[in-house]
């Protein structure tokens, strides 16, 4: 029988759990329940508000024996000027939002929580810059036709048939992609706990 890992991943996102497990961290995962709702921040204290609150509603669903661990939360949001971009709601929406991003620079922001059951918590957000090409409005309306924008904050997977379109200009491309395992090890060493083992 394996060593238990030593946190919790307060997800659903198959990206962030891939992202981890490719950098060969150990951890469980949970549903921490719907998506905070928070209005009125500016979009870096935004991320990592909604980051904290899906960690604080992971750890409010641990299992007893799980409740000595660390739960991790996470939420990305796109940034075009002054506008935040999070999740489309629709086709119409996923329009409006790469419509926004062509052509131009954006950054991604990530926001990474750790908290404990004795109300230690850690946040981190790390920042990327990505530049879109101009996107063709028939490439545009073929790729609304598929399901890659949903559930994607920006519409936009860079990983994905978008990429095409993306380039990073500074920060990570595991920030753009929804988590970097960098910022979960830096949390660990913050808050002077065993640090993830990694393969």
């Amino acid at each position: 029988m394996g060593a238990t890992p030593p946190f919790v991943l307060a997800s659903t996102s198959p990206r962030r759990s891939q992202l981890l497990a490719d950098a060969g961290l150990q951890f469980d995962t949970l549903d921490p329940g719907d998506e905070p709702s928070l209005v009125g921040l500016e979009v870096a204290e935004l991320v990592s508000e909604l980051a904290l609150a899906k960690a604080l509603a992971g750890l409010a669903n641990l299992p007893v024996a799980w409740r000595k661990r660390g739960v991790i939360g996470a939420d990305t949001l796109v940034a075009a000027g002054d506008l935040i971009l999070p999740k489309p709601l629709d086709h119409n929406d996923a329009r409006r939002m790469l419509q926004l991003l062509s052509g131009s620079q954006h950054q991604v922001l990530t926001g990474c929580a750790l908290v404990f059951a004795d109300g230690r918590h850690f946040r981190r957000t790390d920042i990327a810059r990505v530049e879109f090409a101009s996107i063709p409005s028939a490439a545009l309306e073929s790729y609304l036709m598929g399901e890659e924008w949903a559930d994607k904050a920006g519409a936009y997977g860079i990983q994905g048939w978008a990429g095409q379109w993306a380039s990073l200009v500074s920060g990570s491309f595991k920030t753009v992609m929804g988590l970097d395992p960098k910022a979960v090890i830096a949390l660990f060493e913050q808050s002077n706990a065993c640090p993830p083992p990694s393969s």
